[in-house]
């Protein structure tokens, strides 16, 4: 996800037997047919029931800019039931205006002990060859840590879509200030 203000609404819907609890980046965003804290779903489904989809509809504000983490608890209704469903899916309503298309995505490993003196600036350009470089909107984040080695993996989404443009390149380029 570039940007979660691209997105109106959300739709998930869900083929579960028997209970099923959804969370999206940690947060829960729906359940059905278990009760928080219970070890089996609340009732059996059955019949035509395992294969209707339960439906839920999770607050755009949910996302995050970049990679989002889907996670899903699915119970019986008893020890010994003989059979498990699930199915999953979750589409976006885009916001007028917003073109949907693939952005390109820049990830590296920065050394947190040698960035005295260095800028980091993530840029893009529809040639590899010329001038034509132009700084990336979007502020690179951290996606992890590691103080043993004094290390971050940054990642940065370009804020074009690939389908906007013919071609579309990314860099990474270090400046040594005085």
């Amino acid at each position: 996800v570039v940007d979660p203000a691209h997105f109106t609404a959300l739709a998930g819907s869900a083929i579960r037997d028997d209970g099923i609890v959804v969370w999206l980046n940690g947060t829960e965003v729906g359940r059905d047919n278990l009760t928080a804290g219970s070890t089996f779903a609340t009732n059996a489904i059955s019949g035509t029931a395992e294969r209707t989809p339960w439906t839920f509809a999770p607050a755009p504000a949910a996302l995050q800019p970049g990679l989002n983490v889907i996670a899903v608890e699915v119970r019986q209704s008893a020890a010994d039931s003989s059979d498990l469903a699930f199915d999953l899916s979750l589409t976006g309503t885009l916001a007028a205006g917003v073109t949907a298309g693939d952005y390109l995505t820049l990830r590296w490993v920065r050394s947190t002990a040698a960035l005295a003196g260095v800028t980091t600036t993530v840029e893009s350009s529809s040639s590899l060859s010329g001038t034509a470089w132009t700084p990336v909107a979007r502020t690179p984040r951290v996606l992890s840590s590691d103080s043993a080695t004094n290390t971050d993996v940054m990642e940065v989404i370009d804020d074009v879509p690939v389908t906007a443009v013919a071609r579309r390149f990314l860099r990474l380029r270090f400046t040594l200030v005085p």
